[in-house]
């Protein structure tokens, strides 16, 4: 007869470990290297101490992430996914400390919240706070406000630190085409090593550099264009300001690059520091800027960094004055016209051979940004905008009134809600195993207060007995704290697939209704429902060459998700409507017009 085997899982239990996730964060790519081995390290030693189990699986890290926002980490994310499954294998998460899991008072107290709904326990080693203890709240609270202040104050002194450096003439952090830092050390004050201790970086000119940045000033007054300017850079391979990008794979210059040095006073000798401030989006921590008022700038006088004679300087503010009153003013934003608010997809479109977003050109037509500005993309097509609009559209309509498509959403939601179930059924067995733990224990320490009562009636060693007596009452009011906390997960009726067929069809015909309705409209949906970017893609075929449309739309906006339920918002991640659609291609007529606007850079009076 076949051996039966034994289930692992249960092995540990019967073991006594209790499994459990470990999760590290390093806030800066500037930190120790070794600070998250530190952080699993103590994490691992506090799991042996109370018998708890690791495993490598479940060790989750950030490294370079802020804490000031949940956003961009994907170690926590992957850690929220793994206990939000039905079938998670921890029920306890140890972290080094609360600042860890991070700054943001509000995101922190999110995260206990959805930790108590999943039935998971954490524990954080440096602080020794566990969240079955009656106190934890309040203990986390005043940590997690300490955590919060604690950002924000040292954002404060670093900025106290940078005005100091700046009134003293030292680079306060910044860097700048055309100039290099040098670390300026005091030989007469060395640290505790013995070595010379470092006052700041001191900016020194670049001369290489500084050739290129006159260069740019010469050719702008003698009237060429930003874009030729570029064009020129790029064909005779001058080094850029940036030397990488997340999306421009290639190194080369843009138009922004140039016009900010055309606008930079910074190579007229004139250093202005606090122009900008930083501030997080809570909705997707991103970092905006924000300008303040010119009457706090700082300025400071150093002609000694100066690259650019004034007469040079002069010359191309007047040329860039009379450029700004040549031709049409912009409004600015893509909303600057009635008619460019009815533009859908603006900001959508990714190109597929670099990555870069597809910009609306003249003529309604799109094209990649990485080629028209850098030529450092070979994707020189273009299409139009009513053409991938319409196609689009089209293309979406059939698709939402097609039957396979409907059931295939209802079975990714009935699958869904059978999953969350399970889970909440799971989670009710393990609140109701935990109860009956407690009610034991609970009734056990009442018959050991019952037990000394009696024995001081009868005239026991008084002080010994109420001593444990008062320790007896502590435990018990305890035990009935943690009784009274442990509530039972809501479980949701069964789901019908009948049911889940009609709230998809009702969902469908509405996002239907919504193709057909108000372009403005329609530009806010899609904003919502398309994330990450649609990639387009030139490709030959047999009839020629097109552009490869693909990606997913959401059946749900979030905005919907929020208003309905928490629920609804996890469906809707079930629920993306597939797009692989195809258009007619036109090359851009503009690639062998740019090689004759080099040439022409090239051969124009004082070149180089």
């Amino acid at each position: 007869m076949k051996k039966k085997q034994r289930n692992p899982k249960s092995a540990l239990i019967d073991s006594g470990q209790e499994p459990a996730a470990v999760y590290a964060r390093m806030s800066d790519d500037q930190q120790r290297k070794a600070s998250i081995d530190d952080q699993i390290r103590n994490c691992h030693e506090m799991a042996e101490e109370k018998s708890w189990s690791i495993s490598k699986q479940h060790t989750y890290c950030d490294e370079g992430k802020t804490g000031t926002t949940m956003f961009d980490r994907p170690g926590f994310a992957a850690l929220r996914a793994a206990y939000k499954r039905p079938d998670t294998p921890f029920r306890r998460i140890i972290i080094d400390d609360t600042s860890r899991m991070g700054r943001n008072e509000a995101d922190v107290h999110r995260v206990l919240d959805e930790l108590e709904y999943y039935g998971i326990h954490i524990y954080f080693a440096s602080d020794g706070l566990d969240s079955q203890n009656p106190w934890f709240r309040d203990a986390f609270s005043a940590k997690a406000r300490q955590d919060a202040q604690f950002s924000k104050t040292h954002g404060k002194r670093v900025r106290r630190g940078r005005i100091g450096l700046f009134e003293k003439g030292l680079n306060p952090g910044w860097t700048c085409y055309g100039y290099r830092n040098v670390p300026l050390h005091n030989e007469t004050n060395p640290d505790a090593r013995g070595r010379a201790a470092t006052l700041g970086m001191k900016e020194e000119i670049d001369t290489e550099e500084a050739r290129i940045v006159v260069l740019i000033y010469m050719w702008y007054s003698q009237g060429l264009s930003l874009r030729q300017i570029v064009v020129r850079l790029n064909t005779d391979r001058m080094p850029p300001p940036r030397k990488c990008g997340r999306k421009i794979k290639s190194c080369s210059w843009a138009r922004s690059a140039v016009d900010y040095i055309l606008k930079n006073e910074r190579y007229r000798g004139i250093l202005v520091y606090g122009r900008t401030t930083q501030i997080r989006n809570p909705e997707n921590g991103k970092m905006t800027q924000r300008r303040h008022p010119e009457r706090e700038w700082r300025r400071s006088c150093r002609p000694e960094l100066r690259i650019v004679d004034e007469d040079l300087w002069g010359r191309v503010n007047v040329e860039r004055t009379r450029r700004s009153c040549v031709g049409l003013a912009r409004a600015g934003g893509l909303n600057r016209t009635d008619k460019s608010r009815t533009y859908f997809l603006s900001g959508l479109l990714e190109c597929g051979v670099c990555g870069a977003n597809y910009n609306l050109r003249s003529h309604g037509r799109y094209s990649c940004s990485n080629y028209m500005w850098r030529d450092g993309c070979s994707n020189s097509a273009t299409f139009r905008r009513e053409d991938v609009e319409r196609s689009l559209i089209s293309a979406l309509s059939n698709k939402l009134r097609s039957p396979e498509l409907r059931e295939s959403l209802a079975k990714s939601v009935f699958t869904f809600l059978k999953s969350e179930k399970a889970r909440s059924r799971q989670s009710h067995d393990h609140v109701g195993s935990r109860k009956a733990q407690l009610e034991s224990a609970l009734k056990v320490e009442e018959g050991r207060r019952d037990n000394l009562v009696h024995a001081i009636a009868v005239g026991g060693d008084m002080r010994s007995l109420v001593d444990a007596l008062a320790g007896s009452e502590s435990e018990i009011e305890v035990l009935a704290q943690k009784l009274a906390e442990l509530t039972p997960p809501t479980t949701s009726k069964d789901a019908r697939f009948n049911e889940i067929r009609k709230f998809v069809d009702r969902h469908t015909d509405s996002f239907e209704q919504i193709l057909l309705g108000a372009a403005e409209a329609l530009k806010i949906e899609f904003q919502r429902r398309i994330s990450p970017a649609l990639t387009v893609t030139p490709v030959d075929e047999k009839e020629g060459r097109v552009f490869c449309v693909t990606g997913g739309i959401g059946l749900f906006s979030p905005a919907e998700g929020e208003m309905l339920s928490e629920q609804v918002n996890q469906i809707g991640q079930h629920c993306t409507i597939p797009i692989d659609i195809k258009i007619p291609l036109c090359v851009l007529r503009k690639r062998k017009s740019s090689e004759r606007v080099a040439h022409a850079a090239k051969t124009s009076p004082q070149y180089g």
